[in-house]
């Protein structure tokens, strides 16, 4: 018979829900901060552990109505919605896309939007009123990261050689000094 995990196990268990670092756990758990990492990796190789941490995370997940499917599908929308879709611009002006008619994958990529008015008293008395706006979506590396993780995909650092900095730009619609830097 397999013998029952102690209060100890059951409290790291818990706390390894809570960021999934399992030294971090250990310590929280009540185990010695020199031993945890050691402890830690002792824990998730215990098959009873790993056990009661999966059944957790099968409650967690019901309780959060989230499917693995839809974590996929928001990291697919963070890593590859475009500026392009929120904004238009030329050399005279930008439009921003109206929220309303935003798809819900450029929705999830915004991470801020600012804006500022601004009025200019001009010399003859009237007045100018300006609006700046800025948009930043969320950083598409992570994301990238992510969704890789999730298919299995090994992803690795992209080098870009400038020679091809322009072509490649050109072909994402983006400007040159947008793309990292050549390391």
């Amino acid at each position: 018979m397999t013998r029952p995990l102690t209060n100890l196990q059951l409290a790291f268990c818990d706390e390894y829900l809570v960021d999934l670092n399992a030294a971090a756990a250990a310590r929280r758990a009540g185990y010695a901060a020199r031993s945890a990492r050691q402890q830690a990796s002792r824990l998730l190789e215990d098959s009873r552990v790993q056990e009661r941490v999966l059944a957790l995370l099968d409650r967690r997940r019901a309780r959060a109505e989230v499917t693995q499917d839809e974590v996929v599908e928001e990291l697919r929308r963070l890593a590859f919605t475009r500026i392009t879709d929120l904004a238009s611009w030329d050399t005279e002006t930008m439009t921003f896309v109206a929220s309303a008619e935003l798809s819900e994958a450029a929705k999830s990529s915004l991470k801020k939007i600012k804006s500022k008015r601004r009025i200019t008293r001009l010399e003859d008395g009237t007045s100018i009123e300006t609006l700046e706006l800025e948009i930043e979506q969320h950083p598409k590396e992570p994301a990238l990261k992510a969704l890789g993780a999730h298919l299995g995909m090994r992803m690795g650092t992209i080098r870009i050689r400038m020679e091809a900095k322009d072509a490649l730009a050109d072909m994402l619609g983006v400007d040159p000094s947008e793309l990292p830097p050549e390391r």
